[in-house]
């Protein structure tokens, strides 16, 4: 069962290694790690117990719903973990421990009761102040001690929280408490309770938690309640398009500093942008449109894909996943798409009818103004079967589709007959008629001239 826990300053790692070994752990977790971690490390159970608060965006509840949506099981423990648990509950997540209970039946409702300073990885994560629960729990067990009365136990608690959480230490605690009023041989003696007796309520949370997942087999983890269905909305959908994180060879980057980066330096860049823009509005145009399509579709799309792209093996297809940061899942959505932008397609065909396609190709020539050798080329062949004649006969067409690939860069992902309806060609006929004078031209070739500017007017390579 794969696990990923999201640890930081509430339990020392060596300690939640010795609990739970063979777990992925990573930093708290902030805004986009968890769904980053479910792309990455395709977990089973997702363990959230410290998170960023004041440092970066913290983590949303969104995702922890996405997370559970896909089947993931989600627990939450002894800081942010305890929070998120106590607010997502009823989707399915499940909270562990004191600090959760505390909060799921509102004995606490503050977030800074689990908020502390800390320091970064290097540091180990190492806690710079102390957390309010720990205070709670302490002065708790103070007073069941004898140490200090609940009169005591409230000033000390009143003191604490009058204070910023990153300035919450035990000794600016207890002197905010005496400047207010407690006395300073109660403060002494609390002070002493501390040093032998303090109570880490997070630590004991996180250790519970890590226990819990350690019984755990494939089969008992819990899953999300019936009767809820996961909103995919539209900032769900950009936080896993923007802000997600892909490990690169160098190392994470999130999928927004990419795009950023290649709006800077790629060459074409804005073009490319012009494109996805209009995928999605002809996206957009096919749901007004009411258009579905079936998973036959689908699947004829990918074939032509990977035929395009070379991809001709499994191992081919995984190696073009890994290095274009995607999920099958998320292919299959991509050809979704591109079996829809087919369909509507075939709708504009039919709605062009006598007017062609033609136009629209020649029109977007002229916006590249790469038209005009185009056009040279198509009336040089011309010239040449008038003055050489039209071929006399057809040969077969397999042969003709063969030698044009060889010759050109067209390389068509499809059956002739399909090809033909979505170039424009009406039928299979026009392009065997097509491929024949194209054939004749390059034999004339052949046969006069190997200079590879007179081949070139021609739109063709050397043979």
């Amino acid at each position: 069962m794969r696990t990923v826990v999201f640890l930081g300053p509430s339990l020392p790692a060596d300690r939640a290694r010795g609990i739970l070994p063979g777990a992925v752990y990573l930093p708290p977790a902030g805004q986009a790690d968890v769904v980053s971690a479910l792309r990455r490390y395709e977990p089973d159970v997702i363990a959230l117990i410290d998170g960023t608060f004041l440092q970066t965006l913290a983590v949303w509840h969104k995702e922890i719903l996405y997370a559970l949506d896909q089947g993931v099981a989600v627990y939450g423990a002894s800081s942010m973990g305890a929070l998120r648990a106590s607010e997502c509950a009823r989707f399915g997540m499940v909270g562990v421990g004191r600090i959760f209970a505390d909060y799921a039946s509102g004995v606490l409702t503050d977030d800074d009761e689990v908020a502390l300073a800390y320091g970064d990885a290097d540091d180990g994560w190492r806690p710079h102040s102390e957390p309010m629960v720990n205070i709670r729990s302490t002065l708790q067990a103070a007073v069941a001690a004898g140490a200090l009365t609940t009169d005591s136990e409230g000033r000390v608690v009143a003191a604490g929280k009058s204070l910023y959480f990153p300035d919450r230490t035990w000794p600016s605690v207890l002197a905010t408490a005496v400047k207010a009023g407690l006395s300073p041989s109660i403060a002494d003696r609390a002070a002493a309770f501390v040093a032998d007796h303090r109570v880490d309520q997070k630590a004991a949370d996180a250790e519970e938690l890590l226990g819990l997942i350690a019984t755990l087999d494939g089969g008992s983890a819990p899953c999300a309640p019936a009767g809820w269905v996961f909103n995919d909305s539209r900032p769900s959908r950009g936080l896993r398009g923007r802000d997600l994180h892909v490990g690169r060879d160098p190392g994470e980057v999130p999928l927004e500093t990419i795009a950023r980066h290649v709006m800077l330096h790629r060459p074409g860049s804005t073009d490319l942008l012009e494109r996805g823009c209009a995928r999605d509005l002809q996206l957009t145009m096919a749901g007004m449109l009411g258009m579905e399509v079936a998973e036959e579709e689908v699947s004829a799309e990918t074939d032509r894909f990977r035929l395009r792209r070379g991809l001709l093996c499994e191992a081919d297809l995984d190696a073009y996943l890994e290095r274009n940061d995607l999920t099958s899942a998320e292919l299959i959505e991509l050809m979704r798409q591109l079996a829809m932008l087919r369909r509507l397609r075939a709708w504009l065909r039919v709605r062009r009818y006598r007017l062609g396609l033609g136009s629209l190709l020649l029109d977007e020539l002229r916006l590249l103004d790469n038209y005009a050798p185009w056009a040279d080329r198509a009336a040089t062949q011309e010239a040449f079967l008038e003055s050489a004649g039209e071929p006399a006969d057809l040969d077969p067409l397999r042969d003709l589709i063969c030698e044009q690939m060889a010759a050109t860069a067209w390389q068509p992902d499809c059956a002739i007959a399909t090809w033909a309806e979505e170039a424009g060609f009406g039928d299979v006929y026009q392009v065997h008629a097509a491929l024949a004078r194209a054939r004749a031209v390059r034999r004339h070739l052949s046969a006069i001239s190997a200079d590879e500017n007179l081949w070139a007017a021609f739109g063709c390579a050397i043979r």
